[in-house]
């Protein structure tokens, strides 16, 4: 009788042993930290938490966050009948000020699994209780016996700006655009990944009641994915944003300045029918399988290499993003790839509890249709300022033996001037006895600047000049996946800082002397000539890409703001008179598109005293003149004075007299007849003298 009056209290011990109960934050730093450890072969002792955050839900605390100062972060579960790791990341940090759009209700499914388990004082699954057993016992992890998938993408792209830039405008919006959205970001990650199509197929067009009409033209449009890179956050890219927006039309993306939305099951039928992929692609809902089915799938996907379309919603907002990978822990973690520049990235529990499916659904199967992979011709010339390059054979398959593939990186044209290019391996796996030369120039002949092998891993290259040859050869014998190589140009800089100019007269430009501008520009100039009264400012051309790219002109002596300056000019802009004799030029660029930027030259009045009673406010444009030009000042008093325009010997061609004048004076002078040269404009009054050089081409 006592033995088993002993087993009856051991076994009740033991099963409510099994039921919910809260892990301490304490306790939680600690096995985060071991799990860590144990899953990257990290020295626990040196791993430090350098942040944390608290997520509470109607029976307290959920999940904790913990950030490593070395990089990653880890979400691990304040319930002991859930699973331990929610979520972890090996690289980046969790920062709840600039998580997904979405993401939110992404995470809250976790808190509300938590608190129906203690709501409804459910036991802990064998799996779930393995778990944490072998961290609170530092026992290795429980490894599922099936080797995991690192992520399929490499690529880190966002809906806001600038891949919203093809978007609707909307100055509430990021870029003054409206958010390219989720779904888009998703699908044109996903095409990316697969560089297809070349070119679309089809049109579509709606009408949209704040933006109006919509069309995007897929048939027309090619899609040039070695144009495109793995990350434009910092600058513009115009065919990831392309993708972006035509992706978005062909879902018929509900555009806004503080997010786009679309239907998940539309994404199917626009890559069928718009993007050329394989009939395959199928949106499936979790609740319709059982979750060892639905991993199932989605294991058996990842498995071929094909990334998963994945979306989920809590009722009131949704998501979408990529399932690229997952790790070969049990459980297991699925890597998500959220679309917001890496922001979030990283590996996330599926185990579904209580019914709380939080809408999640997937498009599987995504693979191109015929005509893939598009081989590369064996000498190429990629002409983009930024870009990639593939071995060709897409990311799945292994590259052909006996390859010979060349591809000149030659972005320098006359629009812009490149000072060197930046090569960067994104992914790189050769088979033994094939290499990767990279010459420093336009052919073989150039300086070698590296060969790159499976014994010889890449390294980051500059190149000394704007061209790059990248010469691809494999022999008859082991072949691998290959590679994708990323170069950037570094574009000269033509202005930094502030340039203070005192001289009575000269030429200013916004630096590029005929190339197209420099992006992300802030350059400040000061035209001060000693004793000068007044400057005029005559522009010899000027043009913006946007409104967000401009010229700003400012009296210095008051601070008064003369002109904003921006947009493309047929005919220049007309001269601007800065009262007081300084001039302060503000010249900004955002990272958008460029243009050919702006070319001003400036005259001063009254560098002496013989001029300051007679006039104020003189222009004479256009000068250089061919046919004529304009001549305007103001006269302050009744003045008389003659006008007259004469050659480098004093002969006199033009001779005008005003009586009794006074006003705003205004005079056009023909001079279709005049052999080119110089010409010098007197003009000679009761009060003083004032003369300007006149050039005759």
């Amino acid at each position: 009788m006592k033995h088993r009056f002993l087993l009856i209290v051991t076994l009740i011990a033991f099963s409510l042993g099994t039921f919910a109960a809260k892990v301490e934050i304490s306790e939680a730093r600690s096995l985060a930290l071991r799990f860590f450890a144990q899953n990257t072969n990290a020295d626990a002792a040196s791993l430090r938490i350098s942040q944390e955050f608290i997520t509470t839900g109607r029976t307290g605390e959920a999940y904790y966050v913990f950030n490593l100062s070395e990089g990653g972060f880890i979400i691990f579960s304040a319930e002991d009948t859930y699973v331990p790791v929610i979520g972890y990341a090996t690289r980046g940090q969790y920062d709840p000020n600039h998580m997904p759009i979405g993401y939110d209700g992404f995470m809250q499914n976790y808190t509300n699994q938590i608190d129906f388990l203690r709501e409804n004082l459910t036991e802990q699954t064998s799996e779930i209780s393995g778990a944490w057993q072998n961290l609170r016992q530092n026992n290795p992890l429980t490894k599922n016996g099936a080797k995991g998938v690192e992520p399929l993408l490499i690529g880190t792209w966002n809906q806001d700006d600038p891949y919203n830039y093809h978007c609707p405008y909307d100055a509430a919006g990021p870029g003054d655009h409206v958010y390219s959205g989720c779904v888009a970001t998703a699908m044109s990650q996903i095409m990316y990944y697969w560089r297809w199509p070349n070119q679309g197929q089809g049109t579509a067009s709606y009408y949209h009641i704040d933006y109006g009409t919509l069309t995007a033209n897929f048939g027309a449009t090619e899609y040039h994915f070695d144009g495109m890179l793995h990350n434009s956050d910092s600058k513009y890219n115009y065919y990831d944003a392309e993708l972006q927006y035509q992706a978005g039309v062909s879902v018929r993306m509900d555009y806004g300045p503080d997010g786009s939305g679309a239907q998940s099951n539309k994404v199917p039928s626009a890559m069928i029918n718009n993007f050329r992929y394989a009939t395959s692609a199928n949106y499936l809902e979790k609740q319709s399988y059982s979750q060892s089915v639905w991993e199932s799938k989605i294991k058996a996907d990842i498995d071929l290499g094909h990334p998963i379309y994945y979306s989920g919603n809590d009722g009131t907002t949704g998501h979408a993003f990529v399932l690229c990978g997952y790790d070969d822990n049990s459980p297991t973690n699925y890597y998500f790839n959220f679309g917001w520049s890496g922001s979030g990235n990283g590996y996330y529990n599926l185990t579904n509890v209580g019914g709380f499916y939080n809408g999640q659904a997937m498009v599987s199967q995504i693979v191109p249709a015929s005509g893939y992979p598009i081989l590369p011709n064996p000498t190429n010339e990629i002409t983009f300022l930024d870009g990639t390059i593939e071995d060709g054979s897409g990311p799945v398959a292994d590259y052909a033996s006996n390859t010979d593939y060349k591809w000149l990186i030659n972005p320098q044209t006359a629009e812009d001037s490149v000072v060197k290019l930046s090569i960067t391996a994104k992914r790189f796996d050769l088979g033994a006895g094939d290499v990767v030369r990279i010459y420093d120039g336009a052919d073989v002949n150039a300086p070698l600047l590296a060969e790159f092998s499976a014994a010889n891993p890449p390294t980051d290259l500059n190149t000394t000049g704007n061209k790059a040859l990248l010469h691809f050869i494999s022999d008859g014998s082991s072949n691998a996946n290959g590679f994708i190589f990323e170069y950037t140009s570094t574009l000269p800089s033509y202005c930094n800082g502030t340039t203070m100019l005192t001289d009575v007269t000269g030429t200013l430009n916004d630096g590029s002397n005929g190339f197209n501008y420099r992006a992300n520009t802030s350059c400040f100039f000061k035209i001060q000539p000693q004793y000068a009264s007044e400057i005029t400012l005559y522009f010899n051309y000027f043009g913006t890409a946007d409104e967000n790219d401009y010229l700003k002109v400012i009296n210095n002596s008051n601070s008064a703001t003369l002109a904003v300056l921006t947009g493309s000019y047929t005919n220049p802009p007309s001269p601007i008179v800065v009262e007081g004799g300084k001039a302060y030029l503000l010249w900004r660029t955002n990272d958008w598109k460029q243009d050919m930027g702006w070319e001003l030259r400036w005259e001063t009045l009254n560098v002496g005293e013989e001029s300051r009673e007679l006039l104020s406010g003189f222009m004479l444009w256009p000068n250089p003149a061919q046919s004529f030009f304009n001549v305007a000042f103001n006269v302050d008093n009744n003045q008389t004075f003659q006008i007259k325009l004469v050659d480098l010997t004093g002969g006199i061609l033009y001779n005008n007299q005003a009586t009794g004048f006074s006003g705003r004076y205004e005079t056009k002078i023909d001079v279709s007849k005049l052999a080119r040269g110089i010409y010098f404009l007197n003009i000679t009054g009761d009060r003083g003298t004032y003369t300007r050089k006149v050039i005759v081409k």
